[in-house]
């Protein structure tokens, strides 16, 4: 009964944070003004994170992103994926999509990269770079890595709001959230099977070899999950409305709050605030890192574009 009230409480708040209206603002406590000469400099120099980390704006992308609302580092040809709702987060329109982007400027290289899907939210890559791994309400989508193309699609029985992915790089598992369910996935040889249920989870990545870290879209806890054994732990605090979560590089972790916060946790989980762009209604969506050039990248959501901050 506990749980039945949740989801219903959850999917109201979903309705609701769609309901939003939001307006431009340049992000609060980030500095203008880097050039692309400079980015590379420090891009050969990766930083070193410290007790203080500051953001500094870089780029910002054209808002022609329609719903833009998580990023991922393409590695293997130095580019940008973005996911693109063009509509509603639960509405199976088939307008949804994949663009490809600039790492350097943020410029459009490829809007429709990848077609065919509803509301694509999170995005994982498998080991090898060949498979991409997308979520779409109740399906999880293996696309071609770089041709853009869908190569399976997996329904999952039950899901309503599927969310973050993460792909286990030591066996190629793909883990991936159900916010309004609970229920925490795992797609393996071909095989999905539900490993927890735990309070609206969103952002989801590697803790230790055995565990993951998992933020809560509720907000006042995280958890950890053990892979082998199932168990969860609950952590406190949380991230308020929990969304992205990556690796820094050094052991702590990146996460944002879809509001419009982004926090940095260190190896104990604890949070320090980064930036809050809630009062200019920009929001912080599923966000990705690259250490090795110290940059984090910030879906808008909304606002329909993706911003760029140097992290020193």
């Amino acid at each position: 009964m506990k749980t039945h009230t949740f989801i219903i409480t959850l999917s109201t708040l979903l309705a609701m944070l769609w309901g939003t209206s939001c307006q431009n603002q340049t992000a609060a406590g980030a500095e203008n003004g880097n050039t692309a000469e400079n980015a590379q400099t420090q891009a050969n120099n990766p930083m070193q994170l410290g007790d203080s980390i500051r953001l500094k704006k870089f780029w910002e992308s054209d808002p022609y992103l329609e719903t833009s609302e998580s990023v991922l580092y393409a590695y293997w040809d130095s580019t940008l994926l973005v996911s693109c709702i063009y509509g509603k987060p639960t509405e199976k329109d088939g307008n949804g999509l994949i663009s490809k982007i600039s790492l350097e400027n943020g410029q459009t290289i490829q809007e429709r990269f990848a077609i065919g899907l509803n509301a694509p939210k999170g995005m994982g890559v498998s080991p090898d770079a060949k498979t991409l791994y997308v979520t779409d309400i109740d399906r999880l989508v293996a696309i071609h890595a770089r041709s853009g193309t869908i190569l399976k699609e997996y329904p999952v029985k039950g899901a309503k709001f599927l969310n973050d992915v993460f792909v286990d790089p030591r066996d190629s598992s793909v883990y991936f959230s159900d916010t309004e369910t609970g229920y925490i996935h795992r797609l393996y040889q071909d095989e999905i099977t539900p490993i927890a249920q735990v309070k609206a989870p969103n952002g989801i990545t590697s803790y230790s070899d055995s565990l993951l870290v998992v933020l809560s879209f509720a907000g006042d806890e995280m958890f950890l999950v053990n892979k082998i054994s199932k168990e969860v732990r609950s952590i406190s605090p949380g991230i308020p409305d929990g969304d992205g979560i990556v690796p820094d590089g050094q052991g702590g972790f990146f996460a944002s709050a879809w509001s419009g916060q982004v926090y940095h946790l260190n190896h104990r989980l604890t949070p320090t605030l980064l930036l809050d762009t809630r009062d200019k209604e920009i929001n912080a969506a599923d966000i990705e890192y690259i250490p090795e050039q110290g940059l984090l990248l910030v879906p808008t959501f909304f606002k329909n574009s993706v911003t760029a901050y140097r992290v020193q």
